[in-house]
């Protein structure tokens, strides 16, 4: 259980694709219109979940937590597949808020 905190504490570029793609989903639908900034803050609260005793080990596990995110499932979710993903505003904004 330990192990998985400290492997989500490194850059995205060491986290499993499936982790990546579902925070940047995450960040895309929950974000909408909003800035990098706000993009980057949403990044963040799943980041501090992953680290807390009180919330699951990985950020897919915090994602799919019930009732925790509005856009999980929903359209956008469904409908994110941007075609340079490293150079979408949600990456970069994953990115940053490591």
């Amino acid at each position: 259980m330990a192990e998985n905190k400290r492997s989500m504490e490194h850059p995205i570029s060491v986290m499993p694709e499936v982790e990546v793609d579902n925070l940047a989903r995450l960040i895309y639908g929950e974000g909408g219109g909003v800035s990098r900034k706000g993009k980057e803050m949403i990044g963040s609260t799943v980041r501090n979940r992953v680290k807390s005793p009180s919330f699951p080990d990985t950020y897919s596990e915090v994602i799919y937590q019930r009732r925790q995110y509005s856009a999980v499932g929903g359209k956008r979710w469904n409908n994110y597949d941007h075609p340079d993903k490293l150079d979408s505003n949600e990456y970069k904004a994953l990115r940053d808020s490591q």
